[in-house]
């Protein structure tokens, strides 16, 4: 992989980012870790499961699950998740492994991450791919897409930045994902790079939709009937693949 600007680089491994919080159940030894409690739609929140039994598989669960993205460090059995929240609202994040549970609240508020403000450099996504999960917000003639984003490949940093940036052409829309920003304040070892993009009030018929990936273009479109958007997408095989393709 290219990496671009980058003064002072490698892999950057902080300890002790983990901020307590009063479980919900009330049981001191149930305590989901996570970073924050509070953020914006689309910042990564970092968890971390410490009660789970040695090399046991761990499940992530979100409620409520609208527009949520989980990002699982190295694997299944990974004690560490960072979650994205593309709505605003309360939230209940819980692991599982075996009979050891974890679960804590988070409260997401009504402004969009832009990024993290300071960074070390840009990894550029060569040879890389995305899969894209559009959900749908809002109801009827108001209603848009949220569509999270995460790479195949892995990235320094769990709190790592997917950088996209949308255009609108009309009725028409171009997301283009450029690169993967790595945060000065480094946490976590290595994930996937994630995003959300936001796409308001969209109108009913016809879109088309481009993705811009390493310099390469996908187009597709997709038709919006009220609440419900039907994707035709004929890359699912390929670098760029989204799913579901239908959504209401």
């Amino acid at each position: 992989m290219k990496k671009l600007v980058v003064p002072f680089f490698g892999l950057i491994i902080a300890t002790g980012f983990f901020a307590c919080q009063k479980p919900v159940d009330g049981n001191s030894g149930n305590v989901l870790e996570s970073s924050s409690t509070t953020a914006k739609q689309a910042e990564p929140i970092l968890f971390k499961m410490n009660n789970a039994p040695e090399n046991s598989i761990i499940k992530w669960n979100v409620t409520p699950n609208e527009n949520v993205q989980i990002n699982v460090g190295g694997s299944a059995y990974s004690r560490e998740a960072a979650i994205l929240f593309g709505s605003a609202g309360k939230y209940t994040v819980s692991a599982s492994a075996g009979s050891a549970t974890s679960s804590t609240l988070v409260t997401i508020d009504t402004t969009i991450y832009p990024g993290p403000a300071d960074t070390t450099g840009i990894m550029l996504l060569t040879h890389d791919s995305l899969t894209l999960t559009p959900s749908s917000v809002g109801t009827a003639d108001s209603s848009g897409l949220v569509i999270a984003a995460i790479t195949r490949n892995k990235y320094d940093c769990m709190n790592n930045f997917l950088i996209s940036k949308l255009y609108k052409y009309g009725n028409d829309y171009t997301i283009v994902y450029s690169g993967v920003l790595i945060p000065k304040k480094c946490q976590g070892g290595q994930s996937k790079a994630q995003s959300m993009m936001h796409i308001n009030d969209i109108n009913d018929g016809i879109h088309i939709l481009k993705i811009n990936l390493d310099n390469q273009v996908y187009t597709g479109s997709f038709t919006k009937t009220g609440n419900k958007y039907v994707f035709t997408w004929p890359y699912n095989d390929n670098v760029v693949k989204i799913t579901p393709l239908v959504i209401q």
